[in-house]
């Protein structure tokens, strides 16, 4: 099964339209199972096999702000947080935050703040993240705050910072020599 995403809403006509536009009447979609681009001609070649199973999903836009009122969270939200964070936002993560895979679990949609404590689930303040790091950060002292979305500034139990971002981790901590070994001040004279 491929996961077609198309750059506009149809896949119909052979020029122009939709898929036609600036390419010379050639439209371009992306197979989400391999990240690789394929021309809209061999969509609708694939549409026309009776065998062939393709789900055509229109273009999400990440930048938008989706707010739900109840803790749940639902595609609306979980889908742009997938496509936004690629993977989960843990420093060094690489594990995808969708399933792509049958069997694959998808990452956990995490709440910045809790739901109970107030956390409002929309999608500036959700961040995928894999059952394993959910777990370290709910239970382990790791925090993050969201400087925007997608960008995540993660402190350890440790006091150190780790930048997250769609580049990478970048250790941002100020000295750690001096934080791991405190300059003590010799005592006053008497």
């Amino acid at each position: 099964m491929l996961d077609a995403a198309t750059t506009a809403g149809s896949t119909t006509g052979s020029t122009g339209g939709a898929m036609g536009g600036s390419m010379g009447g050639w439209g371009v979609g992306r197979v989400e199972n391999t990240a690789s681009p394929v021309l809209a001609e061999t969509i609708r070649t694939w549409c026309g096999n009776p065998e062939a199973r393709i789900t055509v999903k229109p273009v999400i836009d990440v930048a938008a702000h989706v707010h739900h009122g109840a803790y749940e969270i639902d595609g609306r939200i979980s889908e742009p947080v997938a496509l936004r964070d690629h993977t989960c936002v843990f420093p060094w993560c690489t594990k995808p935050a969708r399933k792509l895979k049958p069997g694959e679990h998808a990452a956990d949609c995490d709440h910045n703040v809790p739901y109970a404590q107030g956390g409002a689930t929309c999608t500036c303040q959700i961040a995928a993240l894999c059952r394993k790091h959910h777990r370290l950060k709910t239970h382990g002292r790791w925090r993050y705050l969201i400087l925007t979305p997608g960008s995540y500034l993660w402190t350890s139990p440790h006091g150190y910072h780790y930048l997250r971002d769609h580049t990478g981790t970048t250790d941002v901590s100020h000295d750690r020599q001096r934080r791991r070994h405190p300059r003590r001040h010799p005592p006053p004279a008497a």
